[in-house]
Formats: C-alpha cells, structure tokens, sequence
C-alpha cells in the first residue's frame, strides 16, 4: 500500500475549505478545515485500500447435467433458448458459494456463458 501524502492531503483540505467558504458565502476556512480534511483522510484511505474481491471464487467441482425449465424459459431468451434446447454439453467454468458460471454449446459450434444459482441446477 502507497503511502499517503500528508502535505498534499493539508493543501487540498485547505483547498476544499476554501472552496466551502465560496460556495456557502459565509465564514472562513478554518471554520470548515476539520470537516474537509477528515472528507480528504477519508477519501485517500479508500483510494488506497486494497480492494476484495466481489465473488469468491471457488474451484469448480460441481457438475451441471440440466438446469431446471423454469429458469431455462424465464432468463434465456431467443438464440440463447435454442442454444440450450440443442445443447451438447454443459461445461462449468467458475463457481462461486451460491452460484455456477457454465458455458452451454451445442453440436454446430455455438455456445453463450451465463450464471445458474446452484438452486437451479436440475440432478
């Protein structure tokens, strides 16, 4: 982690503490100094924080023989819809704890990616 600047993060508080002044028309900058720079703190330390992934990423062990026909006909539309009705396999790319991230294809070539809760796949 990048360290933080302390004489760049005072100059724009000070900065935004002036700005404050103008906006509001009334006071002066150190009246607003302390509120802008716990804003700057607060906006550097998110900037620099390490980010986390958003799904957790499991390996993909789980096998996906169907998936039900109520999600088939309610999330798959068109051209996805006839992929699926002539599928030749289901391969499973990711998983996630409550999710499975599968690539269906059929036997002329033609495949799209989507998302299946783990609810949804059919035994």
């Amino acid at each position: 982690m990048e360290a933080i600047n302390k004489k760049e993060l005072f100059k724009n508080a000070w900065v935004a503490a002036r700005n404050a002044v103008y906006n509001n028309r009334c006071g002066k900058p150190s009246d607003y100094f302390a509120e802008c720079l716990k804003a700057r703190w607060a906006f550097e330390k998110a900037v620099r924080a390490p980010r986390k992934p958003l799904v957790k990423k499991i390996e993909a062990t789980t096998k996906v023989a169907a998936i039900k026909d109520w999600f088939v006909s309610k999330n798959f539309v068109d051209e996805c819809f006839m992929i699926y009705m002539n599928r030749e396999e289901i391969t499973t790319l990711q998983e996630s704890e409550k999710a499975v991230f599968v690539k269906i294809s059929t036997f002329y070539g033609e495949s799209f990616k989507a998302w299946v809760p783990k609810s949804c796949i059919a035994a």
